[in-house]
């Protein structure tokens, strides 16, 4: 292991490439972290702290090898790959902002960026992983489409130095204080470490070390550690990637955003659906020690279909059949994710013909009417987590899979039909938490599947007028104690 304190010019102004492998992470930094970089870059342009500088932490790479033909050395950056992007980025910021100021330093910048005699993926001094690929390729090369963090950082960036540098005579003199200040003082501490230390071991460690990692951080990490260096590329696009991908969605912020959140859930959910519990912050370990002895073909060929099922589950997509998806929406209106890891395991044995599909839609009628049931009568849901994982992991035993269930159920406390009926009539449902999803339940129950109503939109009203003082109609079918009455009933089902 070597270590050695450069600056960001004795990184990017030489033959050295650094290259993101593809187990890291996506590029995550937002707006909080680029507006402490850029506090922080333009306190080394405040007078008197030319001499200053600022460690921005260590970078670790491996690798340290020559693309075969070219002369450029490739590094593999373990750690440190926000902050190289997002430099990066600021320097296409500043190019941005030089070419339409007509500044003579585009050049120079530039150099910061790319190698200008090598051909594909050599040219550039920093390349990140596939997925924000494409998107810093075109920054680099001025072309378009650019969107995602890449494109959000940029313009961030290209504003602020914009706003700093002003209109006045001295704006070319301003912005090259903030590039060379950025390129000359900003220090980090480069680890390269040596060609018998695992990378992706290092790369959990960093973990462990306080880096916020993501579980799926961390999956992704153990899968490619499983994958030949000369594999990866070609398992990433024709397998791993395709998966991931169905995790991606446009917000209103971003375009092609993976939200890894939901992807380490889903991961979660296939480990739980076994019967096996799992706290959100084991979800990485327990993958590992269920996926140990299989090959990372073989992985994603057993996630690709437990991935469909999570997305009907979740609502993302409709489940291909109308009448099975309208059971769903049952159980998706009374928002318990705890219990996806029971419809995961619904839903295999379904595809594995274990289960007919009426049998299938009476289990998620059984699951919706044990959750509804319970939440009228007031009963507690702290449990549900571990009953439908135990659940989950028992089901399919014997021969009668709704009698299984409901035979579960009835052990952790069903209601019966009696106190069911007092206690529904009474819930004030116009001001729970819940009210518009116990009455979406009762809708949907009486919809047929072929002429689904749309409830989207659909408002609570009340049906007794919230003032009744007025209505003489009212005060008379309420009775003396109009008052009382009125009370009591107004925003119950009644």
């Amino acid at each position: 292991m070597d270590t050695n304190t450069k600056n960001l010019a004795d990184l990017l102004t030489n033959t050295d490439q650094y290259h993101i492998p593809i187990f890291q992470r996506n590029y995550v930094w937002e707006k909080s972290d680029w507006e402490q970089l850029w506090t922080d870059i333009l306190a080394l342009t405040a007078e008197g702290a030319e001499s200053q500088s600022h460690f921005m932490g260590t970078i670790v790479t491996t690798g340290g090898k020559k693309t075969p033909g070219e002369k450029y050395t490739k590094h593999s950056v373990i750690d440190g790959q926000q902050r190289l992007t997002t430099l990066s980025v600021l320097f296409c910021a500043m190019r941005t902002v030089a070419q339409e100021r007509g500044f003579e330093s585009v050049q120079e910048i530039e150099d910061y960026l790319i190698h200008r005699h090598a051909k594909g993926g050599a040219k550039y001094k920093v390349l990140l992983r596939h997925r924000d690929r494409e998107h810093y390729k075109n920054l680099v090369d001025g072309n378009s489409p650019v969107s995602g963090s890449v494109e959000k950082a940029h313009r961030f960036f290209a504003k602020c130095i914009s706003d700093h540098i002003g209109d006045e005579e001295n704006a070319e003199f301003v912005f090259n204080a903030i590039k060379d200040r950025a390129a000359n003082n900003l220090m980090f501490a480069l680890i390269a470490l040596g060609e018998g230390e695992n990378a992706y071991k290092v790369f959990e460690s960093l973990n462990n070390t306080g880096r916020d990692l993501s579980p799926s951080d961390l999956v992704r990490n153990y899968v490619f550690s499983k994958v030949s260096d000369e594999e990866s590329e070609a398992f990433d696009d024709g397998k791993w990637r395709p998966l991931e991908d169905r995790f991606v969605q446009n917000t209103k912020e971003l375009e092609n955003f993976f939200d890894g959140k939901k992807f380490s859930e889903f991961l979660r959910c296939t480990i739980q659906r076994t019967g096996q519990a799992v706290r959100p912050n084991n979800i990485s370990e327990s993958f590992v020690d269920a996926y140990k002895s299989r090959h990372p073909a073989d992985i994603v060929k057993n996630l690709r279909p437990l991935s469909d099922f999570y997305i009907w589950i979740s609502g993302d997509n409709e489940y291909p059949d109308a009448d099975i998806e309208n059971s769903l929406n049952l159980v998706r209106d009374l928002d318990t994710g705890a219990a996806a890891p029971l419809l995961m395991r619904l839903m295999e044995f379904h595809r594995q013909g274990k289960i007919e599909k009426t049998s299938f839609i009476q289990c998620l009628e059984c699951v919706a009417g044990f959750i509804f049931r319970r939440y009228i009568c007031g009963l507690s849901s702290r449990g549900y987590a571990n009953w439908f994982c135990i659940l989950s992991g028992k089901v399919g035993a014997a021969s009668n899979v709704k009698d299984e269930i409901r035979g579960f159920f009835c052990e952790k406390g069903w209601p019966k039909d009696d106190g069911f009926k007092e206690s529904f009539v009474k819930r004030d449902l116009y001001n729970s938490n819940y009210g518009w999803e116990v009455l979406a339940v009762l809708e949907r129950f009486q919809q047929h599947a072929t002429e689904p109503v749309n409830l989207d939109h659909c408002e609570i009203e009340h049906v007794m007028p919230q003032s009744v003082s007025k209505s003489k109609e009212w005060r008379q079918a309420l009775g003396a104690r109009w008052k009382d009455s009125h009370a009591e009933w107004l925003h119950t089902p009644g």
